[in-house]
């Protein structure tokens, strides 16, 4: 692949996977024997049931390109492709729309964990509540994983 798309156009970069080990990949003859290696390139981390505040549970990689906890989009967004019976988050919709098995269950979970779960008899309010509370739980957990990476020295 790497060959043809240089022919083709030789000017961009080639990333031969995500994550990927950056020349570590190359030398390896494109086929990283240890493609999560956290010493060459970037890494993915997934760890749905750790608290996704805590910061200390992160790996300290050269460059951590994606992390494992997600949030549902806002309601302007999800009522565009959606109807009225579907605005629940145990709808068939919201089942269906998540891809990752237990997803919307870990979700729940982080959003737990520190904030007061919504109750409300209003169903909508409900959910446009329940979508908020993934968002900021996720935009959180961000802050809470990069603040610490700018003043604290990488683990080796």
């Amino acid at each position: 692949m790497f060959s043809k798309s240089f022919q083709m156009d030789g000017t961009r970069p080639f990333i031969a996977s995500s994550p990927t080990n950056g020349k570590e990949t190359v030398e390896e003859n494109w086929l990283s024997k240890d493609p999560y290696d956290d010493h060459y390139g970037d890494v993915h981390y997934y760890n749905y049931m750790t608290d996704c505040w805590n910061w200390t549970s992160y790996p300290k990689p050269r460059l951590a390109s994606e992390y494992g906890f997600q949030s549902w989009p806002s309601f302007s967004t999800i009522h565009k492709v959606s109807v009225p019976e579907d605005w629940s988050y145990s709808s068939n919709f919201s089942s269906h729309r998540q891809h990752h098995e237990s997803g919307n269950e870990q979700m729940m979970f982080q959003a737990a964990l520190h904030y007061k779960m919504p109750v409300n008899k209003d169903p909508m309010k409900q959910f446009h509540d329940t979508l908020y509370l993934t968002q900021s739980m996720e935009a959180s957990g961000k802050c809470f994983i990069i603040t610490p990476e700018i003043s604290l020295p990488r683990q080796q």
